[in-house]
């Protein structure tokens, strides 16, 4: 008997760290994990928009909600954005005409008179977990997503222009936990970009030609975004998170569209002059764009 002994103990001994083992793993992997998931907070931006012949910028505001359905490895995501701000405009008109200016040459009526954003972001993405971990995940995601619209004015020229991007993108996004409170998360993106450009004409255009017009696509472009930051856990229930993000696209210019302006009877020097050219037949396009958007976003997670 006394031999068995540390037979008894050895085996004992390798029983109970088996069990340890598949404890741990029970804990960590996503075998009969579900959970709910959201997200609420705010994210402050600088923001550039241009073009070839005018710039605009200026830092945006918006908020965050998100929420996500987790299935063992699978999540179901949808993420919503919106806020809108004014923008500093600089440069003019004159490339947005592709063949003649429907404008005076002069530069009072060249120049722009305003400029705004608008977010409308919505995504929708499915992801799986490749680590299959619950504390460790790095989830690989398909998703589709709206984006922000950017609306630009002048007294000066007959159209106002709204340009919405719209993309597909395939993404990481994963977190690292450094203890039981504190992980850090990040993200990178690369998407399929194009958008939607619409113009609307003042009175000082055929209305007829606006109506009829159909928007004017960009053709397929690029987006990449790129976000990294941390969650605190203030309890089991909720976490504060926040986080650095990057967005970049670029889109090529759009296919022209002819509109022709009306009489409006005003001479050279009225004061109401608006200083468009009557009954100018002309075609306009939108040039290629670039866009960066650069900020922090934090909130709570529960």
């Amino acid at each position: 008997m006394p031999k068995t002994q540390p037979l008894l103990q050895f085996f004992n001994a390798i029983v109970m760290s088996l069990s340890l083992a598949l404890s741990s793993l029970s804990a960590t992997s996503t075998e009969n994990y579900s959970k709910w998931l959201a997200r609420i907070g705010g994210e402050v931006d600088y923001i550039r928009h241009s073009t070839e012949g005018m710039w605009m910028h200026g830092v945006g505001t918006s908020w965050i909600i998100q929420t996500a359905y987790i299935k063992k490895q699978v999540k179901l995501e949808l993420d919503l954005q919106f806020g809108r701000s004014p923008m500093d405009i600089h440069g003019s008109y004159a490339t947005f005409a592709v063949d003649t200016s429907p404008i005076k040459n002069e530069p009072r009526f060249n120049r722009f008179n305003g400029a705004s954003t608008l977010y409308l972001n919505v995504a929708f993405k499915v992801g799986w977990n490749i680590l299959d971990s619950i504390e460790d995940p790095l989830y690989i995601n398909l998703g589709y997503n709206t984006g922000d619209v950017f609306l630009h004015y002048s007294r000066g020229y007959p159209i106002i222009f709204g340009q919405q991007s719209v993309a597909l993108f395939i993404e990481a996004e994963g977190k690292k936990s450094i203890n039981d409170t504190f992980a850090i998360s990040y993200l990178g993106r690369i998407g399929y970009s194009g958008a939607i450009t619409q113009v609307q004409g003042t009175d000082d255009i055929q209305q007829k030609d606006v109506v009829n017009l159909e928007p004017l696509n960009n053709e397929a472009g690029f987006e990449a975004w790129a976000s990294v930051g941390f969650t605190y856990a203030l309890s089991k229930k909720v976490s504060f998170f926040t986080r650095l993000n990057a967005k970049y696209l670029h889109l090529p210019a759009t296919r022209s569209a002819q509109l022709t302006t009306i009489a409006n009877g005003y001479q050279t020097g009225d004061p109401l002059d608006t200083g468009i050219v009557s009954n100018q037949v002309f075609n306009v396009a939108y040039p290629k764009t670039y866009r960066l958007f650069a900020g922090i976003s934090l909130g709570f997670e529960f």
